[in-house]
């Protein structure tokens, strides 16, 4: 799966999928409480990477959080229709 990041996505929704990517498989399937708190744990760091940054520097810099077997890996950048990067997805797990 490729993803393609931009400035003019929305914040919240990169940080949110950046959090589940984070949380993926480090908590017990059945134990819901411990996957919200690892959950908001995750989001608190990285909304503190992605700081005041734009969603493209923030994303970046945001997905050195990730665990590095299910971080995207960056595989080009394309200027129109809007600069944007290009990821690509690695084998993730389901949950993501």
């Amino acid at each position: 799966r490729v993803h393609v990041v931009h400035d003019h996505m929305d914040r919240n929704d990169c940080i949110e999928g950046l959090a589940w990517r984070v949380v993926a498989g480090t908590y017990p399937e059945d134990d819901e409480e411990a996957e919200e708190r690892v959950h908001r744990e995750a989001t608190r760091s990285i909304e503190a990477a992605f700081g005041e940054r734009g969603v493209r520097e923030g994303y970046a810099a945001a997905l050195q959080l990730v665990p590095e077997k299910r971080r995207c890996e960056l595989i080009g950048r394309v200027a129109k229709p809007w600069p944007a990067d290009v990821y690509l997805d690695p084998d993730a797990p389901e949950e993501v």
